[in-house]
């Protein structure tokens, strides 16, 4: 656990907001479908929502810069996004299935 913290906050510590700027928002949950523009996932909850991906969204998985086309359904992944619920992706941090 300690490593994924010490990730999230060099993912974080990546974009700078001032005070007037959305704050980001960060979504745990798992892939349904995956590709290089678009990602569905489910969250916690098991509620579905869809995020695009950009040339600017920094995909990773176990800290490893990745394609987000290279995530397949069932993988843990934690997205941080400028807004609530949907809405474009800043950052895709993937786990392996059974990391805990």
């Amino acid at each position: 656990a300690g490593g994924i913290l010490g990730i999230a906050l060099i993912v974080a510590g990546a974009f700078t907001f001032s005070k007037d700027s959305p704050q980001p928002i960060v979504h745990d949950g798992v892939v349904v479908n995956s590709t290089n523009s678009m990602l569905v996932m489910t969250d916690e909850d098991g509620m579905e929502s869809s995020h695009e991906v950009t040339k600017a969204t920094q995909v990773t998985r176990d800290g490893v810069t990745c394609e987000a086309a290279d995530l397949i359904s069932g993988t843990r992944i934690r997205v941080t996004t400028l807004t609530a619920r949907e809405g474009a992706a800043i950052a895709i941090e993937a786990m392996e299935k059974d990391a805990g």
